[in-house]
């Protein structure tokens, strides 16, 4: 344990409900106490606001006190808790602010992704790491769409690969998900019209994510194939020349077809993957107690004392004491 961050370790304790030093709460709580704690940051900066100084000097002022009253609450061990989150985060959005002042709107979204890309590290938090990779390629212009297509497909390549950290796998997975639809966004730039060069690179993005899901039985593959798809879907959905009406009926048909023979398909399991429900429901509370086992520290029994030992409640050969062990 370190003072400053949980290790290793620690973290995967904490993501299987292990008791740890380390003082953290579940979803909804640390939702709740994270709107808390943005309220209070809020209310500082409206503070030093009313105070005077100006609205730079309040926001940079009120961003150091923030991250000061976070840093002293992982100091005391809370750790994705959501108070010190959101006192971390909102402190280094309200310094950045302050420290663009006015400038062109891709710039502050530019400054802002790099706040939230350093609390993402200190915090070890993957919804920050996401939202600063979405808002730094803002300042990229027209460099944004292959920015995050280079990063959607590092981040695919990277998560069959082990790691240690379980906020490091989530925030990879998390990136395979939301960048193929941040790069359609930006390479489209409100103006849908069809581009087979964007459509066939959605395509094999999409492709590119059932092979690495299967093969690696993993879940953000699989996740990440739904928002490919469906964008090559909009961006091929003019091709046919048909209706609205009938290119809903038509599709629509083909996509619950597809559902159902994929289903039936996996009925039998391939490749330890079956849409079937398994039949022991604690099935995955005794893995995760497995894993909880095999990763916690396991002390040595300590070495036995020298010196006469003695056998309590009689002995082996008779009752009472009778015997001669001792």
């Amino acid at each position: 344990m370190t003072a400053w961050i949980p290790t290793a370790a620690e973290e995967r304790l904490m993501a299987v409900g292990a008791p740890v030093p380390w003082k953290s709460f579940s979803m909804l709580p640390r939702i709740g106490f994270f709107f808390l704690a943005t309220i209070c940051a809020a209310a500082l900066f409206g503070f030093f606001s009313v105070a005077g100084g100006g609205t730079r000097f309040a926001a940079i002022f009120s961003g150091i006190a923030a991250i000061g009253a976070a840093e002293l609450l992982i100091r005391f061990r809370f750790f994705s808790a959501g108070l010190e989150e959101a006192l971390w985060y909102v402190g280094a959005l309200e310094i950045a602010g302050g420290l663009s002042g006015i400038a062109e709107w891709r710039t502050t979204l530019f400054v802002l992704g790099f706040a939230s890309l350093v609390a993402a590290v200190r915090l070890l938090n993957p919804f920050c790491a996401v939202l600063g990779a979405v808002l730094i390629p803002f300042r990229f212009e027209s460099m944004a769409a292959p920015f995050c297509a280079l990063v959607a497909v590092v981040a695919l390549a990277l998560l069959p690969l082990p790691r240690r950290r379980p906020s490091i796998e989530h925030t990879i997975g998390a990136l395979a998900v939301v960048m193929p639809l941040a790069a359609y966004l930006f390479a489209k730039d409100g103006t849908f019209v069809f581009d087979p060069l964007v459509a066939g690179a959605l395509l094999l993005y999409a492709v590119g994510a059932l092979i690495v899901g299967v093969r690696f039985r993993l879940h953000a593959p699989l996740l990440a194939l739904f928002p490919a798809l469906g964008c090559f879907a909009y961006e091929v959905r003019e091709l046919s020349g048909l209706s609205l009406e009938a290119r809903l009926i038509i599709w629509g048909s083909v996509l619950l077809g597809v559902s159902i023979a994929v289903e039936r398909f996996l009925k039998t399991p391939r490749h330890g993957i079956t849409s079937r429900q398994l039949r022991d429901d604690k099935l995955g509370d005794l893995l995760q107690l497995a894993g909880t086992i095999a990763i916690a520290p396991h002390h040595q029994k300590p070495p036995e004392q020298g010196g006469p030992q003695i056998e309590s409640g009689g002995s082996s050969f008779g009752g009472a004491g009778a015997g001669g062990d001792f």
